[in-house]
């Protein structure tokens, strides 16, 4: 593969990663429901930036300058099923992405628009305040009706299909506040058969991730927390040629979230990776927006 064709290749992962990154993560507390008839209306906006570029581990440029301003729109309704407590989500993903510098001959690349739409269906299996103690299943469908053009070098739509199941544990520490989360998942795709602009097939392996969130509350209304994102595989190949792009990405971010009023809850991240092995090295703050209504008791 040509350094040009790495560096181009580079981008489209580029646009990839904070797609998924962006839309996916866990936040803290997302492990634990809310009380059954509650429906959340929340907004995230994201805003992401890097100027490093790494191919296996080493750095191919420290003048790829990305930038992304993300927003997602979510609702998500909790019930019982049964015994159990379940949630369903519809997430809408908007944005604009950019980007320039003499990795990429000092062109100006970017796309905007809307992304792929998300549902997600949760249970938990474990729903024991009492013991604060709480297990849930989630899985996240991915659907391709996001903004695609296979003739732009970038896109927000991915053109095909993903399928996230994961696996969710939220536990209480001792009595001081403290609470201990870890999320596993493995997300899968379906081939895009009209990349580029010779409309080839893409393909990408199986993407796996593990969260964990260190979370202490300060006060009943505030908490903190330290996040760990760990992402692995995800090598994709086009027109069968492997690309070499696999991930073995670290990252930490801080939360600190606050409850306004009784309905109305505010969080602030600010998420830095700290290893990437393929793609631009990112620095992204966020905030995110939730108004709670209790549709029945």
């Amino acid at each position: 593969m040509t350094t040009r064709f790495k560096k181009i290749w580079m981008i489209v992962l580029a646009v990839s990663l904070l797609s998924a990154t962006v839309v996916s993560a866990d936040d803290s507390f997302d492990g634990v429901p809310l009380p059954s008839g509650t429906l959340g209306m929340l907004f995230y906006f994201d805003q992401t930036a890097g100027n490093k570029l790494y191919s296996s581990g080493d750095k191919l440029s420290d003048d790829f300058n990305l930038t992304a301003d993300v927003g997602i729109w979510r609702s998500v309704y909790y019930y019982n099923i049964g015994p159990f407590a379940a949630s369903t989500n519809l997430v809408l993903p908007f944005g604009t992405i950019s980007v320039d510098g003499a990795a990429v001959g000092n062109a100006n690349i970017s796309s905007s628009g809307m992304g792929d739409p998300l549902v997600c269906q949760t249970l938990w299996p474990i729903n024991d305040p009492e013991n604060l103690t709480w297990a849930c299943l989630a899985t996240w469908v991915t659907m391709p009706y996001g903004q695609y053009d296979n003739d732009k070098l970038v896109n927000i739509g991915s053109n095909r299909w993903a399928i996230k199941p994961g696996f969710s544990m939220t536990k209480g520490i001792g009595s001081k506040g403290t609470f201990l989360e870890v999320y596993a998942n493995g997300e899968f795709y379906t081939k895009n058969d009209e990349y580029g602009a010779g409309e080839v097939d893409m393909e990408q392996d199986p993407l796996y991730t593990f969260e964990t969130h260190l979370i202490q509350h300060l006060s009943r209304e505030t908490f903190v927390s330290l996040d760990y994102f760990y992402h692995a595989g995800g090598e994709t190949k086009v027109a069968s040629i492997k690309q070499g792009d696999e991930q073995k990405d670290h990252a930490l971010q801080f939360t600190l979230a606050h409850m306004i009023t009784e309905k109305t809850h505010l969080m602030l991240k600010y998420k830095s990776d700290l290893k990437v092995e393929n793609g631009p090295k990112t620095n992204t703050f966020g905030v995110r927006i939730a108004y709670l209504i209790p549709l029945c008791k």
